[in-house]
């Protein structure tokens, strides 16, 4: 029988400042909380949509005896379930939700349809969570199809960016466990994967190239935001360099690759946010920079709405964000409309004992560090998902949480405008 927890774990899990106790906390149900979701075996956090209503949308995956399922619970404000769904789909793992404009959500999935062999799976749900329809892709010369994203359309359709291992068909030389493409598969409201100009797949024979995000512009066309180890400099090669393009309507790249940081540094693109049009639009590209001890620290650039793909007149800051912790992974990233007005970074830092815990920092509209503060337990390890800034000036934290009986749950932070529990 499946049951749902929901737990307070205010006194074992720390925060960056201090240590949180009964006496300094307000009531949770009406303020700040922490509460887990979920129910026989593992469930983890993925992604939420904040709504309009105060309502919260979470996205998570659960395993019971091997098999995966995807898991979607509908919050109210104080983190009371209002409905939970669980799509009984096996061996499927959901990475990405959006809310399209007619009130319904689409959902990404990655789907095991044979052994060693992952496509991507699209779902349109309605507000009560009612699977409305679904649709499998992928392509029988690539084996495994990783979504890292879906972006909704104007014209009704979707576009799910992500990464696939080499082509072995037209590149039967290649060992497709050490090199990747990109892919951005397009399909149309009935989530019709039928224009085969978008069945492209982009990147060089023996290189690792990913994308993890693509937005449509007001004509049509589209940004792509990914990275790539090919070689720029002879001395960095096997580096990783966050990049950026456009894809035409028809599917075909028209535009060079635009280097978006650095590249003699190794940096991953692991999230990209649109800003919000309070703070003059444009894209805040987040990655996680690999130094040359082998420790990972977050790395932002901001970009404006109006593309060129010259990185001079691109940017408006690069840099890397001095979080206090001593190794951080970029996890993702939103607009901060609370003054001082800026953008909330998660991440994943590294602990003293092995462990992960979420990060969250606060940098203002030029990247500069506001504060940052660590969420979760030194014993157990903690895995970040999302971060929402919502109307009442808190901030959402999604996250996964290790208990003491060696399970995880997904948990929901409810937070003050600092990123602590309490005022």
């Amino acid at each position: 029988m499946t049951y749902r927890l929901r737990l307070f774990a205010l006194l074992i899990l720390g925060l960056f400042y201090g240590c949180d106790t009964d006496n300094n906390i307000d009531n949770p149900q009406d303020s700040h909380f922490i509460k887990y979701f979920g129910g026989d075996g593992n469930q983890r956090g993925v992604d939420m949509i904040a709504l309009a209503d105060g309502s919260v949308l979470l996205l998570g995956n659960s395993e019971f005896s091997g098999d995966k399922s995807i898991y979607l619970v509908l919050v109210n404000g104080r983190g009371e379930v209002q409905w939970e769904k669980t799509f009984d789909g096996k061996n499927e793992s959901a990475v990405d939700i959006e809310q399209i404009s007619d009130g319904n959500f689409v959902i990404v999935a990655s789907v095991e349809t044979a052994p060693g062999n992952d496509d991507v799976k699209v779902y349109i749900v309605s507000g009560d969570g009612s699977e409305i329809g679904s649709a499998v892709y992928g392509t029988a010369a690539n084996k495994r199809d990783t979504p890292k994203s879906v972006t909704p359309l104007r014209d009704g359709g979707f576009i799910v960016t992500g990464v696939t291992l080499a082509d072995t068909a037209t590149n039967p030389t290649v060992n497709p466990d050490l090199y990747s493409n990109i892919f951005h598969f397009r399909c149309d409201v009935t989530l019709n994967f039928a224009n085969s100009n978008w069945y492209e797949f982009y990147g060089a024979i023996d290189q690792v190239d990913g994308a993890v995000k693509t937005f449509q512009d007001p004509i049509d066309n589209f940004f792509v935001f990914g990275y790539s180890d090919q070689v720029r400099k002879p001395q960095q090669q096997g580096k990783l360099t966050m990049i950026y393009y456009r894809i035409g309507n028809g599917g075909t790249a028209d535009s060079e690759v635009a280097i978006v940081g650095d590249d003699s540094q190794d940096i991953r693109t692991d999230h990209v946010h649109h800003v919000r049009s309070e703070l003059g639009g444009g894209f805040l590209v987040l990655g996680t920079k690999l130094t040359p001890a082998g420790i990972n620290a977050i790395h932002a650039v901001r970009l404006r709405e109006e593309l060129e793909f010259n990185p001079a007149r691109d940017k408006q800051f690069d840099k890397e964000i001095p979080v206090p912790s001593p190794s951080v992974e970029a996890n993702s990233a939103t607009t901060s409309l609370v003054a001082p007005q800026g953008f909330l970074l998660l991440g994943e830092e590294l602990r003293t004992l092995g462990t992960k815990n979420l990060s969250l920092t606060k940098i203002d509209q030029s990247g500069q560090l506001i504060w940052s503060v660590s969420l979760g337990s030194e014993e157990e390890n903690d895995e970040a998902a999302a971060v929402v800034e919502t109307a009442d000036e808190k901030i959402l934290v999604l996250g996964t949480v290790e208990l003491g009986d060696n399970q995880t749950k997904m948990a929901l932070f409810k937070l003050n405008s600092t990123g602590r529990l309490h005022n």
